[in-house]
């Protein structure tokens, strides 16, 4: 199969980036300087791993599970797999329920059932706000323990982002996707340690992995795990 970029992003980056986005378009991020030329001949050159990688891409596309928001359905929450449940409007002491949590549940009100996607997707954006905001506070107390330097954030944002789980602006502003409140408590500490110290290292060289895995030693098992795992669960709630 012949392939072709669907787009090359220029910057200033040292080293070519060959990759595939959600849809098994061909993505290039490549140096200001370097040819077309040489472009095309790396893409030549791989293109046995690129169509290889392609086909995973897409059959992964393929397996991506649409919610029918039917009872006992299947939800990802904090690394729980919850079912979902429909319960009463009220409770024994006739007060209005919100959607909430058990260990096993994910339990939803009857009055959302018709529109049970707009619902859990607010739910799961509050959640991961509050979440996400005591992780960033848990991580700044332990930088200051473990590198003796305060640092600041100016804001802290929930996107939709399905590209990126998490950034930190030029300005310190940190930005996480909601969809990452699926993941294990394990992966979201791992993202949120590393926007953490990006706040002071605004790279990915060296000094900044040995802070990240100071902060995390188990950093590499959890990049791992969301590379293997981040197409499902940015997926969530996308086609449904």
């Amino acid at each position: 199969m012949s392939l072709k970029p669907y787009k090359i992003f220029r910057s200033n980056r040292k080293t070519v980036f060959i990759g595939f986005n959600q849809y098994g378009d061909l993505i290039v991020k490549a140096p200001k300087s370097l040819p077309v030329s040489k472009i095309y001949d790396l893409i030549e050159r791989h293109k046995d791993a690129l169509n290889k990688k392609r086909k995973d891409v897409l059959s992964s596309r393929l397996r991506s599970k649409k919610h029918l928001f039917q009872e006992g359905e299947e939800f990802w929450f904090l690394g729980r797999n919850l079912k979902l449940k429909f319960v009463d409007d009220v409770d024994l002491f006739s007060t209005r329920r919100g959607i909430s949590t058990t260990e096993k549940n994910l339990l939803l009100p009857e009055r959302y059932r018709n529109f049970a996607k707009k619902e859990i997707e607010k739910f799961y954006r509050k959640e991961a706000k509050k979440f996400f905001t005591s992780r960033v506070h848990f991580y700044i107390v332990k930088y200051f323990e473990v590198f003796g330097e305060r640092l600041n954030y100016t804001n802290l944002k929930i996107s939709s982002g399905q590209r990126t789980v998490g950034s930190c602006s030029p300005k310190n502003s940190l930005s996480f996707s909601w969809r990452l409140i699926q993941a294990p408590i394990q992966i979201i500490d791992y993202v949120v340690a590393h926007e953490i110290v990006h706040i002071k290292e605004k790279h990915h060289q060296k000094a900044f992995w040995d802070k990240v895995r100071m902060l995390d030693p188990d950093y590499k098992r959890n990049l791992k795990w969301l590379k293997e795992n981040w197409f499902y669960l940015r997926e969530f709630l996308i086609y449904d």
